[in-house]
């Protein structure tokens, strides 16, 4: 009897450790698995704290107000750029096309309620029309994306100013409300990136679409031999970052009140640097959505701690630059201590 008690002890006790290693096993690849996510969301925490400490203002939850109008102005075309970046490209044309828009959209509105539809329609054509473009030059004709998309940047940069070389147009109360308006205390604005954000989520990791992004981004070759329809994918996922760059262009001339040449400045890089700061291969195949929006989440804390600093714009580039460079870093060598 005793020796049988010592048996199912020694059972017990095997089955126990046998679990606990299981268990451990799963946090370890979950967290390799998330580990930009984890990093970004450490710094964000710190970066928030400590911008706390050194400004009381920070934590009003005004400042979180407007970081989340932020976040929706750099998210929507973060989360395009995403699809491009995931496939194994990238739209240097995104900044450009939220200025070219935003200046069409407000020109066309120009005060008029009737005109919002007709002019939101023209507005998502146009970002239909630049996407399949540069999906054709990319995947047809082959040419670099980077030569390709920095070439639509220019031809978007001069519509804008041919089309108005100033800020023009204006816009309705009902559109100003896109971005002013709040949901109790929560920005419309905000609601919307996020209703995009979990339809993008939806469409990445439970659709054959999603699927074939992955597999295309892992390789044009290995995707063609399994079935995937390479230029079809690649073209359809232009067309959506230049679609929600464009969608990004509306937002700004609701916060604007006016359309403006140059409100999408700097979105170019800024857009590429949100997917690939938590971990998003830049080569493609590898990342998340939710990497997008905590990198997203990371810089508009970034931008908004030093305005509330008044440190000099171009003290802030070097800043964001460094904690960019930090970030994919950590993020760098962590991983690769999870993968021995």
């Amino acid at each position: 009897m005793r020796n049988q008690g010592r048996i199912k002890e020694r059972d017990v006790s095997s089955i126990t450790e046998q679990r606990t290693r299981l268990f451990n096993q799963q946090i370890s690849r979950l967290v390799s698995n998330n580990l930009g996510v984890v990093v970004v969301l450490i710094i964000v925490a710190v970066a928030f704290v400590a911008g706390g400490i050194m400004d009381r203002e920070i934590f009003q939850i005004r400042n979180v107000i407007t970081i989340l109008n932020h976040m929706t102005s750099l998210g929507l075309v973060a989360i395009g750029q995403t699809f491009c970046i995931l496939a194994g490209s990238f739209d240097l044309s995104v900044g450009s096309v939220i200025s070219l828009t935003s200046q069409v959209f407000a020109g066309t509105v120009m005060g008029r309620s009737a005109m919002i539809l007709p002019a939101f329609l023209l507005i998502i054509g146009i970002g239909v029309l630049i996407g399949s473009v540069n999906g054709v030059l990319i995947s047809k004709a082959r040419i670099n994306p980077f030569v390709t998309t920095m070439a639509m940047m220019l031809m978007a940069n001069g519509a804008a100013l041919l089309y108005y070389p100033g800020s023009y147009g204006k816009i309705t109360p009902e559109v100003k409300w896109i971005g002013y308006g709040r949901i109790g205390p929560i920005p419309f604005s905000f609601v919307l990136l996020m209703v995009v954000f979990f339809i993008c989520l939806i469409v990445f990791t439970r659709t054959r679409f999603g699927l074939h992004v992955y597999a295309l981004g892992g390789g044009v070759t290995a995707a063609r031999l399994s079935g995937v329809k390479t230029v079809l994918i690649r073209m359809m996922t232009h067309i959506i970052c230049a679609t929600l760059a464009a969608i990004d262009g509306v937002y700004f001339a609701a916060r604007m009140g006016t359309g403006d040449p140059y409100s999408g400045t700097g979105y170019n890089l800024e857009s590429i640097a949100a997917v690939c700061i938590a971990g998003t291969s830049l080569f493609g195949g590898r990342g998340t959505l939710w990497g997008t929006l905590c990198g997203v989440l990371l810089l508009s804390m970034i931008a908004n701690i030093f305005n509330h600093l008044n440190l000099p714009t171009m003290s802030q580039l070097i800043l964001r630059g460094c904690i960019i460079v930090i970030a994919v870093a950590v993020y760098t060598v962590r991983s690769k201590d999870f993968g021995k």
